[in-house]
C-alpha cells in the first residue's frame, strides 16, 4: 500500500502544541455558564475567522423550555469547496463537569475543549486545500442538556 503524498502533506501539518494550547485555553472556560460558554464560542470564530472561513453564529430554539438561555447557539465555519455536498467536522463547545452539579465549574477539557480544539487544528490543517465537498466546522451549544445544539443545526 503506498502513501498519498497530499494526504502525508495534511497529516504533517498537523500541530499537536497548538491543539493542545487551545484545549487549555478553552479549560480556562466554565463553559457550563453563559459567560463562559459566551468566552469559548468568541475564541472559537476568532480562530475560524482568523482561519479565513465564513464564519456564522447559528441560533436556535431548544426543544425544551427550561434549558439554560444564553447558549442556544452553534459556532460555525464554512470553507467551500467544489459544492459536491458538505462534510461536518464538530464538537460539543458546552461542558459538564462530573458531578453535574451547577454551582461547581465545568472546565471540560475532557468535555468537549479538546473535540472544539480538534475541530480548530483540523480547519487550520486544511484551510490550503480544497476539496469536492464544503466543510462545515461546528462547535454545538446546549449539547449537555439534550443535544439541542445538533438537532437545531439539523433543522437549519
Amino acid at each position: 500500500m503506498s502513501i498519498d503524498p497530499s494526504v502525508q502533506e495534511i497529516v504533517n501539518s498537523i500541530n499537536i502544541a497548538l491543539w493542545r494550547t487551545r484545549v487549555n485555553a478553552l479549560a480556562g472556560f466554565n463553559r457550563q455558564t453563559e459567560a463562559g460558554f459566551e468566552a469559548a464560542a468568541t475564541q472559537v470564530a476568532g480562530v475560524l475567522t482568523n482561519l479565513g472561513l465564513e464564519v456564522a453564529r447559528q441560533p436556535f430554539t431548544p426543544s425544551i423550555s427550561n434549558a439554560i438561555s444564553g447558549r442556544n447557539f452553534n459556532v460555525l465555519g464554512v470553507q467551500r469547496g467544489r459544492g459536491q455536498g458538505t462534510l461536518i467536522v464538530g464538537a460539543i463547545l458546552d461542558s459538564r463537569n462530573r458531578t453535574w452539579d451547577e454551582s461547581l465549574p465545568s472546565p471540560g477539557a475532557e468535555d468537549n475543549g479538546s473535540g472544539c480544539a480538534a475541530v480548530m487544528e483540523t480547519a487550520r490543517t486544511l484551510r490550503g486545500h480544497r476539496f469536492a465537498a464544503d466543510i462545515v466546522y461546528i462547535c454545538y451549544g446546549l449539547e449537555e442538556r439534550g443535544l439541542h445544539g445538533s438537532r437545531g443545526h439539523a433543522q437549519a
